[in-house]
């Protein structure tokens, strides 16, 4: 998008170069077209930025993944993924990319693709040793601070290999105050129907508060006056919370909700 003035110029070139130390891969350029190398494997795997001298939050992250509906067919219709903030402070940046949940199956395959795309996110994290499974992550290109974002997701055709999915991203709230691999709820194979052992699947990195969030961050220096306006580096320690829904990541006294809160 356009930046309307210097100072929000500023927040964005220094956004830019955190995102290119810390997440390499998802590097943003206001004068190119994707990210530089898009090599960093490990990166895009685990979501964990490298750079020394960062570390995630601890704390259950004040952001989540919704997913609608909550099964998908091999091959079959799109499904609508919202990254979502739960308490009041909005997000930055992200990356969003998809694993199969069992564990045991190969990392770097990140099964089906985001399309189309919505304005200011694009295409990352490509690796041609792995072919279908190239490009399928997504990031932002803008600074702007994010309440939801949402993306239509192509499930993998059959003979790309089915099996039940989670959706993984990281946040960054403002460098360097980030949550890495928050996961969405299971979206369950209708193939292979609701899986009845879960022990072998992967876990979240961070856990989500719930969507009915009552302990929200408190970022102390926020300016809403000024989109991309500074906001506090240190969040305040969060607890778990209630809330409802059906579609939320993040087990929140609901039933139906991905990850575990403490």
């Amino acid at each position: 998008g356009t930046v309307g003035n210097p100072a929000e110029m500023a927040e964005v070139k220094l956004l830019e170069l955190w995102f290119f130390l810390v997440l390499m891969p998802v590097v943003t350029d206001s004068y190119s077209t994707g990210a530089p190398g898009d090599n960093n494997q490990a990166v895009c795997s685990t979501l964990t930025p490298g750079h020394i001298g960062t570390s995630t939050q601890t704390t259950p992250a004040p952001y989540g993944i919704v997913i609608s509906p909550s099964t998908y067919t091999p091959g079959g219709g799109q499904i609508t993924v919202t990254l979502e903030k739960r308490c009041d402070t909005p997000f930055k940046g992200f990356l969003l990319t998809t694993r199969f949940a069992d564990a045991s199956r190969n990392e770097n395959l990140r099964p089906g693709t985001f399309d189309p795309l919505p304005t200011g996110t694009k295409r990352t994290c490509s690796d041609g040793s792995l072919p279908p499974y190239t490009n399928r992550a997504v990031t932002h290109t803008s600074s702007a601070n994010k309440d939801t974002l949402t993306f239509n997701w192509t499930p993998p055709t059959a003979d790309s290999g089915g099996g039940h999915i989670v959706f993984r991203a990281t946040f960054l709230q403002e460098k360097p105050t980030y949550w890495v691999d928050v996961h969405s709820a299971l979206l369950v194979d209708s193939t292979l129907g609701q899986p009845s052992d879960t022990s072998g699947f992967v876990t979240p990195g961070s856990t989500s508060l719930g969507p009915g969030c009552t302990a929200p961050t408190t970022p102390p220096n926020e300016d809403t006056t000024e989109v991309g306006s500074e906001v506090g580096t240190t969040p305040t320690t969060q607890g778990s919370a209630a809330g409802g829904g059906t579609t939320h990541g993040g087990t929140d006294g609901g039933t139906t909700h991905g990850g575990t809160d403490g």
